[in-house]
């Protein structure tokens, strides 16, 4: 070949180079497009179950029909919820035909939320009220571990002493030391009741200072209508609730769950997790704390750390291939954050003898899988029993393993999925999470030993507020259904945003609902994940009434909050 021939055939291939590119980035495009095309199909698929499971979940809150709500069941032709139902739907055809009534609701809610931090100071003040009224009350778990926190050796009902019972629920472990530590550091708590008054006070204010921070990390991370919404739903529903003066794990866990919350939103909200992100020292220890406060989560509720589940997921669904390593040096920060607080604390709990940990008493989560097999899928002595009957933990494990194949046998496919459609409408039927189901326990009002306490305690206006709250009357009917049409409220905005979010991928629209500053960000797609998680994991083990509910509030309200603040005449 001569050397003019070969400077053609060089002059030809520079030619061809930029048709060679454009090909190549063409290529690299369609690949592109067919992951997200995928990775639309698989999020919208998601977002359309999670709509069914929550159209389900609206219909039952509707019915308001459970073992634990007889009293209110719609399906018994019972009147106050005849009445109840009547009234909602007549609310609702108003608001959808008359330009009237909409303009009168627009009005009240931004009467609401211009005054909404007088409304939560009403609300303090309410929560001193039930104070006095509902007394020393509680029961069940929260009141055995203080019982053995004053006393150690004593046998409370449950039958155990507090060595034993610990042994059987070492996630109270953590909870045993706080109140151990209030115990010994206050000099006025010098008795049963005055630590259980401590600790109600504490779960009050627990309960505020979580709705301040959920309100100022919706407002930081959405909107200041979604930030509204979550105020005023967790005020009524949680705020106004005698549970909020419950002092055990549902609520203490709260505020490591908004933590929590506002790392995976501020994760989210990074538009890459790259090398660039972590050269900042701020971001790797920012990490590292997040996985100290997961240790906590999970050693005082371990279920309640779904939603970081749920981020991994979600981090996972966004990732981006060139930037896996630096996905993965977060991760390895976060599970060490999570260990050197994990370890260490274990550690502590296996080697102290205050309270000897034995494991051999331990229940394993196959205990809490066959528990939720049967009844209600919720808590049953004589299961409790058949597991205790086991000297040792392997016993225990096998004994339950081998319960749980025998029922899956019985029930068969048709069988296990009529089970949890009942289990499943037991545990999201009622608004005031099983109130009823501890109506002769936690709930009931109980005298001061405290002579000055107990005066305040006899009046005539908290004695009412007292009967408000007492199970089975009628005045507590009432409570419940108001407290009712809140969580169907509740319950509607979630399945708002689920349709939403499953139209919006189908129709191949903007991945990503929430709008910040300009960027959109997959806030949607991890609380749909962790929403999830949760369903899935209260189908599984035991649960059976609603209070299990509460240790999701936090996603259930930022997924509800963004369906409502849809509606245009909530928007400010």
């Amino acid at each position: 070949m001569t050397i003019a021939g070969f400077n053609s055939y060089v002059l030809l291939f520079r030619g061809l180079e930029p048709m060679m590119a454009i090909k190549h980035k063409h290529m690299s495009e369609t690949v592109d497009d067919m992951t997200t095309g995928w990775r639309r199909i698989l999020i919208g698929s998601g977002f359309f179950c999670l709509s069914v499971m929550m159209l389900w979940w609206w219909y039952c809150a509707i019915r308001a029909t459970s073992p634990q709500m007889i009293d209110i069941d719609v399906s018994g032709n019972n009147r106050y919820s005849t009445i109840l139902l009547v009234v909602l739907l007549v609310f609702i055809v108003a608001v959808s035909v008359f330009a009237k009534v909409r303009q009168a609701v627009r009005g009240i809610w931004h009467m609401m939320v211009r005054y909404k931090w007088i409304l939560f100071v009403i609300v303090i003040c309410w929560q001193i009220v039930m104070f006095f009224a509902l007394g020393p009350a509680t029961g069940f778990d929260a009141e055995w571990v203080i019982d053995y926190v004053v006393n150690p050796q004593v046998i409370t009902d449950k039958g155990l002493d507090g060595a034993s019972y610990l042994s059987n629920s070492p996630n109270n472990y953590l909870l045993f030391f706080v109140e151990l530590g209030i115990y010994k550091a206050l000099p006025f708590v010098t008795s049963l009741e005055a630590l259980l008054l401590v600790m109600r006070v504490i779960s009050v204010l627990v309960v505020d200072v979580c709705a301040i921070g959920m309100y100022a990390v919706a407002k930081r991370y959405l909107n200041d209508s979604v930030a509204n919404i979550v105020l005023l739903l967790w005020c009524i529903l949680l705020g106004l609730s005698g549970w909020c003066l419950h002092p055990y794990s549902d609520t203490f866990c709260m505020p490591f769950t908004v933590i929590n919350c506002a790392f995976c939103f501020w994760l989210l909200s990074q538009k890459t997790i790259d090398k660039a992100f972590l050269s900042s020292w701020k971001n790797p220890v920012l990490i590292f704390l997040f996985g100290l406060n997961l240790a906590v989560t999970y050693n005082l509720k371990p279920s309640a750390v779904i939603p970081v589940i749920a981020l991994l997921v979600a981090l996972l669904l966004k990732m981006n291939r060139r930037h896996c390593v630096a996905l993965l040096a977060s991760l390895i920060l976060m599970a060490g954050g999570f260990l050197c607080a994990n370890v260490p604390y274990n550690h502590a709990v296996r080697t102290q003898q205050l309270v000897p940990y034995n494991h051999e008493l331990s229940l394993s989560p196959q205990h809490y899988v066959m528990m939720g097999m049967t009844g209600t899928g919720g808590y049953l002595e004589s299961e409790y029993q058949f597991t205790m009957s086991h000297l040792t933990y392997q016993e225990k494990v096998d004994a339950n393993n081998a319960v749980i194949k025998q029922r899956l046998r019985q029930y068969g496919v048709v069988g296990y999925s009529t089970f949890l459609l009942t289990k499943f409408r037991n545990f999201t039927s009622d608004g005031s999470f099983g109130v009823q189901r501890y109506a002769g326990n936690v709930f009931l009002p109980r005298p001061f030993a405290n002579e000055p306490l107990n005066a305040v305690h006899e009046n005539l206006f908290i004695q009412k507020v007292s009967h408000l709250y007492t199970g089975g009357s009628n005045s507590n009917r009432t409570l419940i259904q108001i407290e009712q049409i809140f969580y169907i409220l509740l319950v509607s905005g979630i399945l708002m945003n689920c349709l939403r979010m499953s139209r919006t991928f189908f129709k191949e629209e903007e991945v990503l609902s929430i709008e910040k500053s300009g960027e959109h960000v997959s806030y949607d797609v991890w609380l749909a994940i962790a929403m999830v998680g949760a369903i899935i994991f209260l189908l599984i083990f035991e649960s059976g009434h609603s209070r299990y509910l509460i240790q999701f509030l936090p996603i259930m309200l930022f997924m509800s909050g963004i369906g409502l603040s849809s509606i245009s005449y909530v928007r400010k």
